[in-house]
């Protein structure tokens, strides 16, 4: 499970908090209890409140939760970067100390889109201090992080020059703030299921007819078949409704083929199989059912049993594959 944090309410959109009012909850309803309605979600919003004061909440949530990341969402003073802009912190530093944080987390974010910054922690407004994203608690919830060996990271959103115009650049730039935040936060969310099936094949007129029918039968079918006929001799001919036949006049390879499948998807999800592979009647309805109930996942990959000639090869330890969040791996 993991845990987002944000310092105040007002910085959490209202969208977010009526359209998904199961997703997000205040530091004083976790710790009167209301945190048992979150198990079985793989991610919440935790309101923490200012400045040390979060740690509470934070300790609270890491003995009675099993967090497997913490995540610092929020906004920032700055007198080095430009406003109404989102930087990653690479560290985050209290007086003379300084916490490491991560780079990446399990969120299916454009991480790219993040530039890089050191973040400075102060207990309270202090227009003397210089730094690139100045705030009241991503130290704080670091170091109980780092206690607790749980990974850390932080999200900021430049506001202010830390000047003694912070508190009107802030109020000002909340509105941009909550509006960006709500389309980070959507990013989490499933909208779609449609699927498009994309099956490259080169010379393999029996093979293929055979995988096609096999996504055809399935209990849970796909919006469409992409079939890519990667210069085959003779061409591949299929008149299924569900199918799209596209040909490449001159072989360019599998991976050239499913990406031109791709191309021409029209689905937000994207299923491969190999012309020489068949799917068991429901392969697509354990897909969906999965992704249904891990809403970050978005990339899974199944296991397969290996035939010759109707007879079950054992195979290698090698080709075993790893289990859990193993993209990585």
């Amino acid at each position: 499970m993991i845990m987002i944090c944000v310092a105040l309410e007002c910085e959490l959109p209202d969208e977010f908090k009526k359209k998904y009012p199961d997703y997000w909850l205040r530091a004083s309803s976790l710790i009167s209890g209301g945190g048992q309605r979150l198990l079985n979600r793989s991610f919440f919003v935790l309101v923490t409140g200012v400045g040390k004061k979060s740690a509470v909440a934070i300790k609270y949530a890491i003995r009675h939760l099993n967090l497997s990341e913490i995540i610092n969402i929020g906004t920032a003073g700055s007198t080095s970067l430009d406003r109404h802009h989102w930087v990653m912190l690479r560290s985050t530093s209290h007086n003379k100390q300084s916490i490491n944080c991560h780079y990446q987390t399990s969120l299916p974010i454009p991480y790219h889109e993040f530039n890089l910054a050191n973040g400075v922690c102060v207990l309270k407004k202090d227009s003397s201090v210089l730094g690139d994203a100045i705030d009241m608690e991503s130290f704080f919830l670091a170091e109980i992080c780092q206690l607790a060996s749980i990974p850390f990271t932080s999200f900021k959103y430049i506001v202010d020059y830390n000047d003694k115009e912070t508190d009107y650049d802030f109020n000002q730039g909340l509105p941009l703030f909550r509006d960006s935040l709500m389309s980070f936060l959507s990013l989490l969310f499933i909208n779609s299921f449609d699927v498009s099936v994309v099956i490259p094949v080169y010379n393999r007129p029996r093979f293929v007819n055979r995988a096609i029918q096999s996504v055809v039968n399935q209990s849970n079918p796909p919006k469409e078949i992409i079939v890519i006929d990667d210069g085959s001799t003779p061409p591949v001919k299929n008149d299924h409704s569900l199918v799209r036949l596209i040909r490449n006049d001159v072989n360019q390879g599998v991976s050239i083929a499913r990406n031109l499948g791709i191309s021409h998807a029209t689905s937000d999800w994207i299923a491969f199989l190999d012309s020489d592979d068949i799917w068991a009647t429901n392969h697509l309805d354990v897909l969906l059912t999965y992704i249904r109930h891990h809403t970050l996942c978005r990339w899974v990959q199944t296991d397969e049993d290996w035939n010759r000639n109707g007879e079950y090869i054992n195979k290698k330890a090698y080709h075993k594959k790893p289990l859990g969040w193993a993209f990585e791996s």
